[in-house]
């Protein structure tokens, strides 16, 4: 397993069901181990889970997954893309053919992870993502809650989906500019970066903001929820967990289902299935998530078409 960087802790699960962990498991993939376990797999079996981090240091990648494929593990798991096309060059250059599952994908084919959605081919799988389309309709939702906002700050990972990133900022930029909004996009990729645009949205006179995914913001959640509520603005992320945690909104297909769809795959592929045979998994469930209580502390109102159309109310 080869992940962009570690969280909180989360093994007592693993450790009860025999598994050998060394060091932590980020909070939001949780939900993929939990998936694994709910479906009785390595149940009263000694396996072992090799887990790489790359630190936010994706040029780490290529050593990483190398080390991987050494070892010779049974499937690779890697989250995002970017380190499952490091894996798949590694497979290549060691000439095997290990089984790798992708994590959260706009265009796995497009990317040259898979031949096709419905018939993967080689040796990879995994899931297909919209985030381009959640992030315009974040900013939509956020509008239409908050109809008097003209000027909204974007907060985007340009190493989560590099091959993405001009296609996110102008998508962003064209429906921004539909909506009357004016949009300033902060590259962030670093704590020092944060901080600084931190600094300079404390500068201009910032409405609202718009968070995208990125386990960066996922570790540093607390720094940006309180940031958020120092400042009093609405604000809407790209993981729920920010919500949970304290932020006002969240849309998108959770991070704790889409792990659970990867779980699925990697059962099955240690189940004896071939990743070419194994249609890659494409979000089904999309979900609006608002925090009144955070709503009341911001002192916010959320009209209430909006919150009628929530998955799911915080109180």
């Amino acid at each position: 397993m080869i992940y962009p960087a570690y969280d909180n802790a989360f093994l007592q699960v693993l450790q009860d069901q025999g598994y050998i962990v060394p060091g932590e498991i980020p909070r939001y993939d949780e939900a993929f181990w939990r998936s694994l376990v709910r479906r009785g797999y390595f149940a009263g079996q000694k396996i072992r889970i090799e887990v790489r981090a790359t630190g936010g240091h994706f040029e780490r990648a290529p050593e990483l997954t190398a080390e991987l494929v050494r070892l010779d593990v049974d499937v690779i798991f890697a989250v995002p893309a970017v380190l499952a096309k490091a894996a798949q060059q590694s497979v290549q250059n060691a000439n095997k053919a290990t089984p790798i599952v992708f994590g959260t994908e706009p265009d796995p084919v497009g990317f040259g992870l898979v031949d096709s959605l419905d018939r993967p081919g080689g040796n990879m799988t995994g899931l297909a993502s919209t985030d381009a389309e959640f992030e315009t309709k974040r900013l939509q939702i956020l509008k239409e809650a908050f109809p008097r906002i003209s000027r909204v700050a974007y907060l985007i990972n340009p190493t989560w989906y590099p091959q993405y990133l001009l296609k996110f900022k102008s998508e962003m930029d064209t429906a921004a500019r539909a909506m009357g909004i004016r949009l300033d996009t902060y590259e962030v990729n670093t704590l020092e970066r944060l901080t600084n645009a931190f600094a300079e949205i404390s500068r201009r006179r910032t409405e609202a903001m718009v968070v995208s995914f990125s386990p960066l913001f996922v570790i540093e959640r607390r720094r940006i929820v309180d940031f958020v509520a120092m400042r009093r603005l609405p604000a809407i992320y790209g993981d729920a967990i920010l919500v949970e945690d304290g932020g006002l909104m969240f849309y998108g297909t959770p991070i704790a289902d889409g792990m659970g769809y990867a779980a699925t795959l990697v059962a099955k592929i240690l189940r004896g299935a071939k990743p070419a045979d194994i249609p890659v998994e494409q979000p089904t469930t999309f979900k609006l998530i608002i925090n009144l209580k955070t709503a009341r502390a911001l002192g916010l109102t959320i009209p209430k078409e909006v919150v009628f159309r929530a998955d799911e109310v915080i109180q």
